[in-house]
């Protein structure tokens, strides 16, 4: 075995035994063969790291007489001939060990992790000492940012390094990159672990200070989070996760709570379920959490807290639950499969020896949770809902009222035991009005703590006046009760803006929501909720929002005009364009709606990096279609303003698993159009239908459909003289008929959409279907066309600003160059893309994309090994994202490697995997050539 250390020194060992490796031109040779890890380097290669362009005529000689010594020295065996090249074999490198034990480590539990962490870095040292030439210095700086990585993932991950050494580790790493978050939120948790919290909050105010000074930014989510469980003193974990704030002022329940802690205990080592189910406003959301807080300490690793909606028009489906439940539990947005069977079996992985609390909130149906309820031995779960749920084994409560002294105990706490029981009969009276719910008499207390000198005899008479309201629920009668007493009290304006706050159909609210609501600004508007919060209106949710409670925000809403409603609407979906804008800016700049977007009446929108744009545009999206949904149903909405955001989030075709909202909205807006006799925007909503219908994964794939849409779009915007939705129109339909392999019509749409691109001047818009059409050439065999197309392209989209973003036409030149038998140089496409991408900060479908034509590539130079590495790189991503496609067609180029390699059954394991899985055979393509 032959060991190569080039970290710290280049040194070779052969059984143990040093043996020299000679001069630095020598080394340079061994170093390049070590790095390839057993793969073959051509012997031009070795002569441009050598000799860069200066190549002299007795190269080929001299690199024959450092192989030989290399030779003398390791044995005669251990430098093989390949091809035109030359490999190292039965050889390891310290670099390659250094890998894989930070790969481990990034897979480990914490403990593991801690021993693995500090034997993996303590290997780094200076890589490639005294190597000469500009291909060492590319690898030394290459390693030392990977070795930046790794430092980063030690740091922020979850290994418990030692405090003090930990804490050295990120304030190294801050000099370089001060405002990185996930730096700065390790730095705050490890002083909070080490007892010094008051230096973790005097680091957040002073980040946060240079923060908004410097980049015009506040923290991110994350970070905020932490900062508000430091003030509130909470033990700020990383597994704190997702529970709400405790309940202010709970009262009673204490034999519930007994029976809660008690049924944990019995079934310890098991999975208990426990569920409480009554009507609205009795309190259950309130026990669940105030038992989840009791609990916490049975639950080291977290509790988890969804809201599945059951009381709504239209509750969330079991995806959307999972999906809720994965983010709850830190899983990141881009990594959570679009398939419920994906997001399954990634949740029980997730859960797998933990012991986690799950508290599902407001349930409609069996049906939402069926395959959410954990097994995992350790976890428990807590399921409120308003009617019983007949198949849920476990633990049964049905949620009466309070009792007399309970409720008089809670208005004590709220408005002052002395002044309450100075009128203990009055106080009787209103508890017993309120129908004993705690909500009801949560909103008398805090009405009476908010004027003092209201007697609660006085306060009394003017809650007799609505008692005898026959046409509302007796469930709802208290609440009703309390709300026009506090209308009595309340300023007017802020009623006013609590009535807009209720409008949008949405389970929580951010500020930036609230403040787009009603007017204000964003310091007016933290102060007009955290007057609601105190009287009891609103609860404090997760992540700075608020949410009302279901009964206080139907009886609210029901007040509201239709003009006011109208206007909130448009005011938010105004909100979420801008903040879509943003996003997509950064995430996913190719899209050719972006170009022809309108400017939004909401200040722009800025993200700090591409990952906190991908994390909105994963959890906002849905957010935005239930308003957009609700906004098309009122008259007189603006659907202009519908098409933009529809515009603007395009992309949920492939990745929002809610089609038939997207499908209602894109109808909804085309109806509104036809009927303003707006043909203009008819044109566009029917192309972007044609985009969405047209694409190949997602739930909204429909050919048929996209080809009538494009169709007609086109013909609207011939009419309308819309040169660039006319050209769009046809490049959809051109992309519909490249993946049903009709290449010959692709390649005609293409070439009318280029001519109309043209006449608007849109050249970005003209490389991209230059770009499409040199690939569909290229499937008809007409290599040389494709490549001089393809060239154009990139020339062409090199003169428009922003070209570094256009990753997408890399690519593509990559596909050309491989289908033309030329994979090396498409291998460096396909790599420069990836570059390009992630400095986009893209998301990771587009990673395993590359990852599988890279690994094409590859099969066809005959470098197997590389080929099976880069396979399983891109199905590891594709199948965690649910990219079914990406997925499949890299099992069948693996498939093909490994038959190339002589493993048939493993082959057939693979292309087994291929048969077994839902995507549609009929649209992979042939990966071997």
């Amino acid at each position: 075995m032959i060991r190569i250390r080039l970290l710290g020194s280049i040194q070779a060992f052969r059984e143990g035994r040093e043996v020299p490796s000679g001069t630095p031109q020598q080394r340079l040779v061994l170093a390049r063969l070590a790095l390839a890890e057993g793969r073959a380097v051509s012997a031009d290669t070795l002569c441009e790291i050598l000799w860069g362009d200066r190549i002299p005529a007795s190269a080929a000689s001299t690199l024959q007489s450092y192989v030989s010594r290399l030779r003398s020295a390791l044995g005669r065996d251990a430098v093989v001939r390949q091809g035109g090249g030359y490999r190292l074999v039965d050889t390891d490198t310290d670099v390659a060990e250094y890998d894989r034990l930070c790969e481990r480590a990034s897979r480990a539990d914490a403990a593991e992790a801690e021993m693995i962490w500090r034997t993996a870095l303590a290997l780094f040292d200076e890589p490639l000492p005294g190597l000469p030439g500009p291909w060492a210095e590319a690898q030394r700086e290459f390693l030392r940012r990977r070795h930046r990585r790794n430092l980063i993932a030690c740091a922020t991950g979850p290994c418990e390094r030692g405090g003090e050494e930990r804490l050295d580790l990120i304030v190294r790493l801050r000099r370089d990159d001060p405002f990185r978050e996930d730096l700065l939120l390790a730095h705050l948790r490890t002083l909070d672990a080490l007892g010094r919290r008051g230096e973790a909050l005097a680091l957040y105010l002073d980040m946060r200070s240079r923060m908004v000074e410097e980049q015009g930014l506040e923290p991110g989510r994350e970070v905020k989070r932490f900062h508000r469980r430091l003030l509130a003193g909470e033990p700020a974990r990383e597994d704190a996760l997702s529970v709400p704030p405790r309940p202010r002022e709970f009262v009673g329940r204490e034999s519930i709570l007994r029976r809660f802690t008690s049924h944990l205990e019995t079934a310890a080592g098991g999975a208990p379920v426990y569920s409480v189910h009554g009507p609205a406003g009795i309190g259950k959301s309130s026990l669940a959490v105030e038992a989840a807080y009791r609990a916490r300490g049975r639950f080291p690793d977290g509790v988890v807290f969804v809201n599945a909606r059951g009381a709504d028009e239209r509750p969330l489906d079991v995806g959307t639950v999972l999906a809720q439940t994965l983010l709850s539990l830190g899983v990141p947005p881009e990594d959570i499969p679009a398939d419920s069977d994906g997001q399954v079996a990634l949740l029980h992985r997730r859960l797998r020896g933990r012991r986690v609390l799950l508290i599902v909130d407001n349930v409609f149906a069996v049906s939402q949770i069926d395959r959410l309820i954990p097994r995992e031995p350790g976890c428990a779960t807590v399921i409120t809902s308003r009617a019983p749920l007949p198949d849920v084994a476990g633990e049964e409560v049905s949620l009466g009222g309070l009792s007399e002294g309970e409720g008089i105990d809670l208005l004590c706490r709220l408005a002052g035991a002395e002044r309450v029981l100075s009128e203990v009969a009055a106080a009787r009276s209103l508890v017993d009005m309120s129908g004993r719910y705690p909500l009801a008499v949560s909103l008398m207390g805090s009405r009476l703590a908010a004027s003092p000198g209201l007697g609660l005899a006085e306060f009394l008479g003017v809650l007799k006046a609505v008692e005898a309201v026959k046409d509302v629920p007796s469930e709802r009668t208290g609440v009703r009760a309390a709300l026009i007493a506090s209308n009595r009290y309340l300023d007017a304006d802020l009623m006013v803006r609590y009535r807009l706050l209720s409008i949008p159909d949405l389970d929580e609210i951010t500020v930036e929501e609230a403040a787009a609501a009603t007017g204000r600004s964003l310091g007016e508007t933290e102060s007009d909720l955290a007057e609601f919060v105190g009287l009891s209106m609103l609860i404090p949710a997760s992540d700075g929002r608020y949410r009302f409670h279901d009964l206080l925000r139907e009886y609210i809403q029901s007040y509201a005009s239709a003009p006011e409603r109208r206007q909130v609407l448009e005011e938010i979906l105004d909100l979420h364009l801008a903040q879509a804008v943003a996003a997509r800016n950064l995430h996913d700049p190719d899209s050719p709606h972006l170009q022809t977007l309108p400017t939004p009446a909401t200040p722009y929108h800025a993200f700090a990096d591409g990952t906190a744009a991908l994390a909105w545009l994963a959890s906002f999206p849905p957010r935005t279609l239930r308003v957009l949904r609700q906004a098309l149903e009122a008259p007189r909405f603006p659907f202009r303003l519908g098409l933009s955001v529809i515009q603007a989030l395009e992309w949920l075709a492939e990745h929002y698993p809610n089609s038939e909202l997207i499908r209602q909205s894109l109808e909804r807006i085309a109806i509104l159009a036809s009927e303003s006799e707006d043909d203009r925007a008819l044109a566009k909503v029917l192309q972007i239908a044609a985009n969405m219908f047209g694409s190949r994964s997602g739930g909204l794939n429909d050919p048929g459909l996209s080809t009538a849409c494009a169709r007609k779009s086109f013909r609207l915007a011939v009419e309308v003289g819309d040169d660039l939705t006319a050209g769009h129109a046809l490049r959809s339909e051109a992309f519909l008929r490249f993946t049903l392999r009709e290449y010959s019509p692709a390649i005609e749409l293409q070439t009318r959409a280029i001519e109309h691109y043209r006449r608007a001047g849109a050249e970005a818009s003209i490389a991209n279907s230059l770009a499409e059409r040199s690939r569909a050439k290229a499937f008809l065999g007409r290599y040389g066309e494709a490549i001089a197309e393809v060239e154009d392209s990139v020339a062409l989209i090199e003169s428009v600003p922003g070209r570094d973003l256009h990753s997408g036409i890399l690519y593509t030149y990559g596909v050309v160059l491989l289908m033309a038998g030329r994979p090396d140089e498409g291998v460096g496409k396909f790599a420069e893309s990836l570059t390009v991408s992630n400095r986009a900060e893209r998301d990771k479908r587009w990673a395993a994309l590359t990852h599988m034509r890279m690994a094409d590539c590859r099969l066809s130079s005959g470098d197997l090994r590389d080929c099976e590495r880069l396979c399983a790189e891109a199905v590891a991503v594709a199948e965690r994202i649910g990219d079914g496609w990406t997925a499949a067609n890299t099992l069948l180029i693996w498939a093909r490697a490994r038959e190339l390699g002589g493993d048939d059954a493993g082959a057939a394991r693979l292309r087994g995997r291929v048969a077994d899985s839902p995507v549609d055979k009929a649209i992979l393509e042939v990966p071997s050539r």
